[in-house]
């Protein structure tokens, strides 16, 4: 994030969902944009503001097909994109330094499609170290479909939170993530990520998430077991400079494979996650794009 106060930045992104091999439903997809920008207030405080548009889905299948939770996490998923637009994301950030090593954030507001609600981050990643630890506590609010642009409440709140583990393999651009804690569903829980990034910008990601709760899995049976894929093609910095009042206008495409419409092993989709936001200051980065950097 651009530390130039007043700065905006435009983005973009076309988001893709998959879902393969639902046994009640067959194929599931869901596919739209995501547009907003990105204001950088003071030095430690920015606002995010962004609107999704659906653009096609055929959630309405598995409506006939599962019993809806009394407090649905994301089994509601179809409701939301039955609407076509809504209000993605609107939130306050704060973030500091508190030793060279050790970062926090503070975030309030509609953090992410289904969810608002206010939390924060703390990251300790040392400059030089493969390794990087962080906690992250939030108490959110379900979102409400059937409001104005999602912006009501459903009267469900809960505390989730997780403890964080990151080891980059040395000479690569391949990170390991763990966390261990509560998910949406106040289920308890670990998940396990691995990252892949290219000289390109773009990323594939793989994950699996394991909890006390079970879930239909693709057989129509039950499952603890929660995994996908997410790959991400980045757009680079589009008119950059041309358009007046914006420092950057960025794009790109995000292709998810997982079930969609489940409930437990449901982490909040956490917005300007601090380790995304201190990768361009890590060890790693700048020794990868020194060169550039310095040119």
């Amino acid at each position: 994030m651009s530390t130039f106060i007043g700065a905006i930045h435009f983005h973009f992104t076309w988001d893709n969902r998959l879902s393969l091999s639902e046994d009640d439903s067959g194929l599931l997809y869901r596919t739209g944009i995501v547009a907003g920008e990105t204001i950088q207030i003071t030095e430690k405080i920015w606002a995010e503001a962004s609107v999704r548009l659906d653009i096609a889905n055929n959630l309405e299948r598995f409506r006939d097909f599962r019993p809806r939770a009394a407090l649905p996490v994301r089994s509601d998923e179809d409701l939301f994109a039955e609407r076509g637009f809504g209000l993605e994301r609107s939130y306050l950030g704060w973030i500091t330094t508190l030793k060279p090593d050790l970062h926090f954030a503070l975030k309030a507001g509609y953090l992410e499609e289904m969810y608002a609600g206010a939390g924060g981050e703390i990251l300790y990643r040392p400059f030089g170290r493969n390794f990087a630890l962080g906690g992250e506590l939030w108490q959110v609010f379900k979102r409400d479909p059937f409001s104005a642009m999602n912006n009501g409440f459903t009267g469900d709140s809960l505390l989730s939170g997780h403890l964080q583990g990151w080891y980059e393999f040395p000479n690569s651009n391949t990170t390991l993530q763990a966390r261990f804690g509560r998910y949406l569903a106040e289920d308890i829980g670990a998940t396990l990520a691995l990252n892949q990034k290219f000289n390109n910008g773009s990323s594939i990601e793989a994950f699996a998430t394991l909890t006390d709760n079970a879930d239909f899995d693709l057989f129509g049976g039950t499952s603890h077991l929660y995994s996908g894929v997410k790959m991400r093609l980045p757009l680079g910095n589009i008119l950059q400079g041309r358009v007046p009042g914006f420092q950057r206008i960025t794009g790109d495409i995000t292709t998810t494979i997982k079930p969609l419409g489940r409930d437990t092993g449901q982490a909040l989709d956490t917005p300007s996650p601090l380790y995304e936001l201190s990768e361009p200051l890590s060890y790693r980065h700048l020794g990868q794009y020194w060169n550039n950097i310095t040119d």
